[in-house]
């Protein structure tokens, strides 16, 4: 898509980006943040956005984003989802103190775990505990952080919640990913609410099957299944059509946008995941 989206000037923190692999079947798949940072960078803004364990990933899309912009504000920092509160604070500080400001955060870190038995929320406790922590608990702490920010500048803001489709549709093999995903959801209203009047406003993106690090182990079935029609468009979707939704949404070309959610799935919330069969 052409880059229609003027972002001159403002600063964005992202989570969750740099994981890619390398495939022989479907070559290099990477993350929605990747994507994200690219669509940001590309139309003007200056970015610090997160990694965790895709430390050469971060290293170099770092890289390639200087390269895209030359003179701009490209860093990355870890980020340690297991502490989250001392580290978002950390983070935010260093958003500050780097960038100028912060006029946009997008919470787009996450991951998933997928239960080995047949046996519906058969999950470790453990399991739960770290998918609260990376999916919820983590966003909801810098989200407090970077909109104290914003109202300390005084300044318009965007904040951005990737969440999924999962919301609406029941997954029996990954049910505490879909519920870490409803706490993120419990975000949307309160924070709408709270700081639309100060100008903060607060969009959620609920994402279907996308061609991702995470869909990989299973990205050929995924593909064959939209392809029979479960997704009316056909395909799994692109990492870069979510760039483009949160480039349009902080460029301020809808600012009547706030405590909205868009379902990006390619028409996928037609149905449930545990009807989406291959059919003869």
């Amino acid at each position: 898509m052409p880059n229609v989206y003027d972002l001159t000037g403002k600063c964005a923190l992202l989570t969750g980006a740099g994981s890619f692999k390398e495939t022989v079947e479907f070559g290099r798949v990477e993350g929605i943040g990747s994507a994200i940072a690219r669509k940001l960078v590309s139309s003007g803004c200056d970015l610090l956005f997160t990694y965790n364990r895709s430390v050469e990933g971060a290293k170099a899309l770092e890289e390639e984003l200087i390269r895209l912009a030359p003179g701009r504000r490209i860093r990355s920092a870890s980020f340690d989802a297991s502490r989250y509160a001392e580290e978002a604070t950390r983070l935010v500080a260093r958003a500050e103190a780097e960038l100028g400001r912060i006029d946009l955060l997008v919470n787009n870190l996450g991951t998933t775990y997928i239960v080995p038995s047949e046996i519906p929320h058969d999950e470790p406790a453990a399991e739960v505990e770290n998918l609260m922590r990376v999916n919820f608990f983590a966003a909801y702490e810098l989200s407090k952080r970077a909109v104290a920010s914003m109202l300390r500048k005084r300044a318009p803001g965007y904040l951005v919640n990737v969440t999924s489709c999962s919301l609406t549709m029941p997954h029996s093999k990954r049910p505490a990913y879909g519920i870490t995903k409803h706490a993120l959801h419990g975000m949307l209203r309160e924070f709408a609410s709270a700081y639309g009047r100060h100008g903060i406003r607060i969009l959620e993106l609920q994402l279907g099957i996308f061609e991702t690090v995470m869909t990989l182990p299973r990205l050929a079935f995924y593909r064959e299944l939209c392809a029979r029609g479960a997704v009316p468009l056909g395909r799994p979707g692109r990492p870069d059509e979510v760039g483009d939704l949160v480039a349009f949404f902080a460029s301020g070309a809808c600012d009547y946008l706030h405590g909205s959610e868009i379902r990006v799935d390619g028409g996928l919330t037609i149905r449930s995941f545990d009807t989406l069969k291959l059919e003869d």
